[in-house]
């Protein structure tokens, strides 16, 4: 039997970069996940429209277009990373169109629960 999993992380801003680096596979190498297999990160895609900005600029252009009434704190939470996953069998028992749509689907249930305004990148690791 398969399961789902969906882990919600939260980030502050000297978190930011390296989760960029991760998510892009800006490096090729980890020292976090071993798992990675760097060979197939070619496979790796993107649902969400990417433009040329940073995910810190991004975040820091999102700040501000909330209209605060005050700076936002150094420590203060600025991300939340989210996965949304499942175990092999569940992805391995799917077609290549049906994993596709599988997280399609998570994207975009995530833009309408956490606001569409809200998201810098989604990008589905198949390495």
């Amino acid at each position: 039997m398969s399961y789902g999993i969906v882990r919600v992380q939260k980030f502050k801003i000297g978190s930011v970069k390296g989760i960029e680096i991760h998510d892009n596979r800006d490096k090729d190498h980890s020292h976090t996940n071993k798992d990675i297999d760097f060979d197939k990160s070619k496979d790796n895609y993107n649902l969400h429209e990417q433009n040329d900005a940073t995910f810190r600029q991004n975040i820091n252009e999102r700040i501000s277009e909330l209209n605060l009434g005050r700076a936002v704190r150094k420590d203060a939470v600025v991300m939340a990373q989210v996965l949304v996953t499942s175990d092999n069998g569940f992805f391995k028992s799917l077609p290549r169109e049906k994993q596709e749509q599988f997280f399609k689907d998570s994207y975009d249930f995530m833009k309408e629960k956490y606001g569409a305004e809200n998201v810098i990148s989604s990008t589905v690791h198949l390495d």
